[in-house]
């Protein structure tokens, strides 16, 4: 059998190395008609950069651009000179040239000025007319700060300090218009104590007191409109066992049955004993027995060393 022997690469010559660089790997391998993986290496052998296309340079010294410039929108005009958008806009913006369809701002008025800081800027550009970034930075180049709202002070007198102690400082708080902190203040300020929580607890029912045991919690509880640990614990406290069919009792195993486990699969010993298959491979595996096939490989094995050992000893 002849081997067939892979012919040397083909050197490289100094016409080529030149080209190097100057196009896309994968272009100059196509026209040298070497691979491009053998293109690459060599360039990246002699640090040589890749090849990066530039986009074409546009002479911005051409006369009629004062009239394509503000005249026509920056992406209509870069389109029709071939550049970018951005180019063009730096462009006009060197120029001072305003740009298309542009409307002088309309001057502020003194009346206009006071009303800075007086309030949100977003209410008052909406009440001026103004765009929602030009109130806020004419109120900034005017150094004035932002409007603030304040909480409305509260003067606290003596029908509203009598309320303090009585009720809870939610109530008191929602009855004078203030905040809950500024009622719980004035109360620690003249050491009143806090009005006693005393929760409302709703009385059972003796048909509904019939109904524990008798299904889930969860359900008896969405059902009555309690919660779950209010019919929990009464029905503990009272020595009511869960409900049966969701928690069905511990299955009791004998002898014979675990003589099944591993000599049968356990979906089959699941059937035949009137049980899950989960139950069954959990008793299989709290006793130590093997699967059904490790367990019938494992006979297979001792049956056939057993004859072997027969042989020998006859």
């Amino acid at each position: 059998m002849k081997l067939k022997l892979r012919p040397p690469p083909r050197p490289w010559t100094a016409r080529e190395i030149k080209l190097l660089g100057t196009m896309n790997d994968a272009e100059l391998g196509r026209r040298l008609g070497r691979p491009n993986s053998t293109v690459a290496d060599r360039r990246r052998a002699l640090e040589i950069p890749p090849f990066k296309p530039r986009s074409p340079t546009y002479h911005w010294s051409n006369p009629g651009l004062k009239l394509l410039l503000g005249r026509f929108p920056d992406p209509e005009v870069a389109r029709r000179l071939g550049v970018s958008a951005p180019q063009v806009c730096y462009q006009r913006r060197l120029r001072a040239i305003a740009p298309f369809n542009w409307k002088p701002p309309k001057p502020w008025k003194p009346q206009e000025l006071k009303l800075l800081g007086t309030m949100n800027d977003a209410e008052l550009a909406r009440r001026l007319g103004r765009p929602h970034g030009t109130v806020g930075g004419r109120r900034v180049a005017l150094k004035i700060p932002p409007f603030k709202p304040r909480p409305p002070t509260y003067r606290w007198s003596k029908p509203g300090l009598n309320l303090l102690g009585r009720f809870p400082d939610t109530e008191v708080a929602r009855r004078l218009g203030v905040s809950a902190p500024q009622v719980r203040y004035q109360r620690r300020l003249r050491a009143i104590a806090s009005c006693p929580t005393v929760p409302t607890v709703k009385p059972w029912k003796p048909q509904e007191l019939k109904l524990l045991g008798a299904m889930s919690d969860k359900d008896l509880a969405r059902q009555l409109n309690r919660s779950f640990t209010a019919v929990r614990l009464l029905r503990g406290g009272r020595g009511i066992p869960l409900f049966a069919s969701k928690y069905p009792p511990k299955r009791r195993w004998k002898p014979r049955e675990d003589q099944l486990l591993g000599r049968f699969p356990d979906s089959e010993v699941g059937r035949r004993l009137g049980c899950s298959y989960y139950v069954a491979r959990k008793r299989r595996r709290r006793l130590g027995i093997p699967a059904w096939r490790t367990y019938a490989r494992t006979q297979v094995l001792n049956s056939g060393r057993a004859q072997t050992a027969g042989h020998r000893a006859g």
